[in-house]
């Protein structure tokens, strides 16, 4: 594979040099940026447990919101018991306080009850979504002209394109919506697949 030539934020170096985050998130950062920024496309990133897939997340969003390659970025992630895990983990990458500003999608519950509400829009920030509400968001999602998706625990995007729930119909429509802005795409797992045929 050829070598990486993506050169990661000053501000994620620092969050490095002051053991915030690790090596191998580093190069993680550095793998999204080749993908997405040199290569244009997007990448999927499997890590066992414990290597810290939300602060890989973090740095991404900070080298990405940093270096202007993304300006909304949507991370979305199992349940809403854990968007208040990735908030504290971004902020310790961002040395106490990630300098960008996280909207949590629940802060604004009458976009669910109304498909013509909308989420307010801020540029330089991340909005963080769980995934059994991806569907009543969608429509003000698509609003917001998100520019980047971080898929946290990726796994459970498996073979959504062949399903017709409520959240595979979401998650294809975001999906398309990026594609044709050229958008920038991350998938954090640590279990990518069950057996060999799921990677085909």
């Amino acid at each position: 594979y050829p070598a990486i030539t993506y050169q990661v934020h000053q501000s994620v170096l620092e969050s490095h040099q002051s053991k915030l985050i690790s090596d191998e998130q580093v190069d993680a950062v550095a793998a999204a940026g080749e993908a997405n920024v040199n290569r244009k496309h997007g990448i999927l990133l499997a890590y066992d447990v414990g290597v810290g897939k939300s602060r890989i997340a973090a740095g991404i969003a900070l080298d990405w919101l940093s270096q202007g390659h993304a300006n909304r970025i949507l991370l979305t992630t199992k349940g809403e018991n854990n968007i208040q895990d990735l908030i504290r983990e971004f902020n310790i990458v961002g040395g106490g306080k990630f300098p960008f500003s996280i909207v949590q999608g629940k802060a604004f519950k009458e976009v669910k009850k109304d498909v013509e509400a909308d989420i307010p829009k801020q540029d330089k920030a991340v909005y963080v979504v769980d995934l059994p509400n991806l569907a009543p968001y969608t429509p003000a999602i698509r609003r917001l002209g998100i520019d980047a998706l971080i898929g946290d625990e990726a796994h459970l995007f498996s073979n959504l394109q062949d399903q017709t729930n409520k959240v595979a119909a979401a998650w294809k429509t975001i999906h398309k919506v990026l594609i044709q802005a050229e958008g920038k795409f991350v998938y954090l797992t640590a279990t990518p697949a069950t057996i060999i045929t799921d990677l085909e």
